[in-house]
Parts: structure tokens; sequence; C-alpha cells
């Protein structure tokens, strides 16, 4: 998508006009490809006239030219855009293979170099000058080379491959040789550059449900009408815009997520271009993430009990206060095994765990064997609940 981009210059003061109003200054206007009057130039008053003033005097003026294509490729440093995918290399980095794939997959659906066109491959060689560790390899079954992505190699780029028989063993992993274009075999052990790859279409929003902004933080905020359309708005002003709220048929573009909080049917969606548990310009923090709890925080029964099916209130309750997933966290309980799969839902199976904790041997299923005498016990059904 070709964009236009105008460059604002507000500074308009000097020895001349000192006095001159910011505000009512005009701005120059061009004249096409005509060399300008060196005396008479066109200028646009602040309520649109049109005119002409000196030359030599300050004005405002606006700078309007072709941005190019807009890319949805990571903004950090050392990312290219070529034909819907994005590539990094880091002229200071050198690993071994093993931990260059490591590092491509702190970023999001990122993996080593995989090619997939004659054109692709060319297009790197010119690009990216040198020897590059690649996602090729034959680890599995010798001389069986496949991408790290799991894709087999097609059988064009399979021509540039030479593979080296006699070392096989020392010799699993591919390097890219630019100035031949060649695809070759070395020692996964030996530290070299590498290229990173992902696909410009990846989902660089995590969408978190039942999120949103009080109503008067809210409008403060630029609206569209189109989730995918607030999407490519955000990623154009990346540097601005974090995230997006959706509430109702509206979609907010936000500057800070500072302030986000629990609110039933709102969505958030986070701009995030590194991957689980890793944050970061370079992506280079990781902070694993708290492992989930399995919970039921929507009931509208609070339990005295220390665990349920074996795992802690407490750890429910806390995990919802931390992420601030619900209103009220002293609701939440575990769910248990699915022990009535087929017939009850988590939930009741966790109700039920509460129940029989609190009435033992007074609770039964209602077509149990045990169930001789119904006055002394609890039936269930779930039709009934």
């Amino acid at each position: 998508m070709l964009l236009k981009t105008w460059i604002v210059n507000a500074s308009e003061h000097n020895a001349i006009n000192q006095d001159l109003p910011v505000r009512r200054t005009p701005y120059w206007l061009t004249q096409g490809k005509k060399v300008p009057d060196p005396i008479n130039c066109p200028q646009v008053t602040i309520v649109g006239h049109v005119n002409t003033a000196d030359c030599t005097l300050s004005r405002r003026y606006i700078c309007e030219g072709i941005q190019g294509l807009l890319s949805r490729c990571p903004p950090a440093t050392g990312w290219r855009h070529w034909k819907g995918n994005c590539y990094y290399q880091n002229s200071l980095l050198l690993s071994n293979w093993w931990k260059s794939l490591k590092f491509c997959k702190r970023y999001r659906e990122t993996d080593l170099l995989y090619l997939t066109t004659v054109q692709e491959k060319n297009w790197i060689c010119s690009s990216f000058k040198g020897l590059y560790w690649t996602g090729l390899n034959d680890l599995e079954v010798e001389s069986v080379f496949k991408w790290s992505i799991g894709d087999a190699i097609s059988k064009e780029i399979a021509n540039f491959v030479h593979d080296d028989m006699a070392n096989g063993g020392q010799k699993d992993c591919v390097q890219i040789h630019s100035l031949n274009g060649t695809l070759n075999d070395a020692n996964c052990g030996d530290r070299k550059l590498f290229i990173c790859k992902n696909r410009e279409t990846t989902e660089w929003f995590v969408k978190e449900s039942d999120r949103g902004l009080p109503e008067d933080i809210l409008i403060q905020y630029p609206t569209v009408d189109d989730l995918s359309q607030a999407k490519e708005k955000c990623l154009l002003h990346r540097g601005s815009c974090v995230g997006i709220i959706q509430t109702g048929s509206k979609f907010y573009l936000l500057n800070s997520t500072d302030k986000v909080r629990v609110k039933t049917g709102s969505t958030l969606y986070i701009w995030e271009f590194c991957a689980a548990d890793y944050s970061g310009a370079h992506c280079t923090r990781y902070s694993p993430l708290p492992v989930v709890p399995s919970c039921d925080c929507n009931g509208t029964i609070a339990t005295s009990l220390e665990k349920v099916c074996g795992v802690p209130i407490k750890t429910c309750i806390d995990f919802c206060v931390s992420t601030k997933a619900h209103v009220n966290c002293s609701l939440c309980v575990p769910l248990c095994p699915a022990s009535g799969a087929g017939v009850l839902h988590k939930d009741e199976v966790s109700l039920l765990t509460m129940a029989s904790a609190r009435l033992p041997g007074r609770l039964a299923p209602h077509d149990s064997l045990a169930v001789r005498n119904a006055s002394n016990k609890i039936l269930y059904q779930i039709k009934f609940p």
C-alpha cells in the first residue's frame, strides 16, 4: 500500500518577522515543476486564501512525498522487507546453529532463514554479503534436508545444495554463501552470522477478552470502524500506538495500556512482535509467563475450603488478583478433571467436589446404586441445576 507523508516545519521566526504570531503565518505552496518567481512566491493563508509574498520571508511549510510501501515487519533495527516477508540480520551476532535458531524464535512466528524460490535466494545473496546460517539441516536423516520450520526443501532450491558426504556426521547444518549463491553443509557448532525470517502476514496482535478502559478515558482516543483497518493504522503509527480496544462496533487506537482494567464485553488487542516469554525492543528480556491455573471465576459462591481436587484455592485467587482477570477474585475455584465427562461441565464437577467435602456421605448421583433412601441423600441431576 503506497502512502503519502508530510513533514511540517513550524519554525518561521527570523530577524525580519520576530513579532509575527506563529498561528497567523501562512504556508508556502509549490508551483509544481515551474521555476518560482524569485520575488513572488505562492502561499496559502490560515483561512485558505492563496496569494504571493516576498520569497525571502520566513514561512511555515509542509513537505509532501511518497512514503513507500507500508511494512508490517518488526520496527527494530536490522529488519528488512521483501515481497511479503521480513528478514533480520545483525552483523555483530555470531552463533552456532542452535543458538541462532533460538535467537530467531524470540520473535513471533520467526525462524532461521528458509527459502521458497530461487528469486528469493538471489535477493538474499544480493542483500546480505558473506556466509550465513539458514534453517536447512539434515539432523534427523543424513542427506535428507529440511528447513527448521519443518518444511521439505523444494527441488529448485535443492539444486544449489552442496552436500559433503565425506564428513556428513559432522556437517548437518547448512549455510548460504552469498558470493556464489550455494548452500553448503557445515558443522552445526561453528559460530556464524545468521538470518531470521517471518512472514509479513504474521498476526502481531495478542487478544485479551474482558479488558478495557473507562468511557471517559476511552473517548479521548481516535477510532475506526473495522478491526483490520485498526490493526493497519496501529502498525503504521507503531511509534505511538501500542494496542487497540474494541467496544461494541468501535475500535480505539491506544498510546498507553497503563489504565487498562477488567471490563466485561470489551476486548484488548496488544501489539507485540516478541514471542511468548520475551519482551524489549529487541526481544532480549526473558521472563517466563506463570503457569496459568485452570480456574473458574464466574461463579456466585465463595468457598471456605483450602483445596478443590487437590489444587489450593489460593492458587486461583492469587492468579486472578495478579492478572486482574475478574472483578471478584474470591469466587475463583480450581476446575476439577472432567471425571463426569459427557455429563457434567468442569465447573459443575468443582461444585460437587466442594459439596461432597462439606457433606461426606450425603452426595450421590441420581442413578447410583447407593441411593436406597432418598430422604437422607442429596441427589444431583444435570437438568435440575
